[in-house]
């Protein structure tokens, strides 16, 4: 039973890669590329995991999808002027995601 879970949860895995963080084929043409290719890719479904895990405890799901949320959050812009950081102002929405995720908005000057 226990090689059914794992093969369940490797097959759902290979999913994401394949649908949504959209890596059908490699396209490159030497064995450098493929494996920088396939380490970013394996960053990114590292991200869409904990983005995902922390969606499910904090119950986002029934708000936003991944997708919707990465969106909500491309919005916000950051610009340094004379060495100083400026942020674009933070929605409500987007105030409510960095409360899920745990993140201080204070924080994100720092970045």
């Amino acid at each position: 039973m226990f090689n059914y879970r794992s093969k369940d949860q490797v097959e759902k895995i290979f999913n994401v890669l394949k649908n949504e963080i959209n890596e059908n084929r490699l396209r490159v043409h030497t064995q450098y590329n493929v494996d920088a290719k396939l380490f970013v890719d394996f960053l990114a479904l590292i991200i869409q995991s904990e983005i995902i895990r922390a969606m499910r405890k904090k119950n986002l799901f029934k708000a936003y999808s991944v997708k919707e949320l990465l969106f909500e959050l491309r919005k916000i812009k950051r610009t340094q002027m004379d060495g100083q950081v400026i942020i674009s102002e933070i929605s409500k929405k987007q105030k409510m995601i960095f409360e899920a995720f745990e993140i201080e908005i204070e924080g994100i000057h720092s970045y």
